[in-house]
C-alpha cells in the first residue's frame, strides 16, 4: 500500500516593497565592527530572554558539541541547540 504524503507551503504572500530592498541588500561580513556590534547586541538580548548576566557564548558546530557542554560543565551551562 502507498501513503500519499503532502507538502503544504506558504504563498504566494505579497511582500512589501521596504522588506524585499531589505532582503536585496549586502549582508555585513564578519569582519567588520558593524557585525561586532550587531553580536553584541543579540548577546544581551539573549541574557535577557535566559535571564542570565553570566556570559554567553555562540558555538558553531554540529548539535554534539552543544550537549556535551552540560555534561562536562554542570551546572554553570544551558545549552540550547538548534
Amino acid at each position: 500500500m502507498t501513503i500519499a504524503r503532502k507538502l503544504f507551503t506558504p504563498g504566494p504572500v505579497p511582500i512589501e516593497a521596504h522588506i524585499l530592498a531589505k532582503g536585496a541588500e549586502q549582508l555585513t561580513f564578519n569582519r567588520t565592527q558593524d557585525f561586532s556590534k550587531f553580536t553584541k547586541e543579540i548577546l544581551q538580548g539573549l541574557g535577557l530572554v535566559v535571564q542570565t548576566s553570566g556570559p554567553i557564548a555562540i558555538l558553531t558546530g554540529f548539535s554534539d558539541k552543544c550537549t556535551n557542554l552540560p555534561i562536562a560543565h554542570p551546572p554553570r551551562v544551558l545549552a540550547m541547540c538548534a
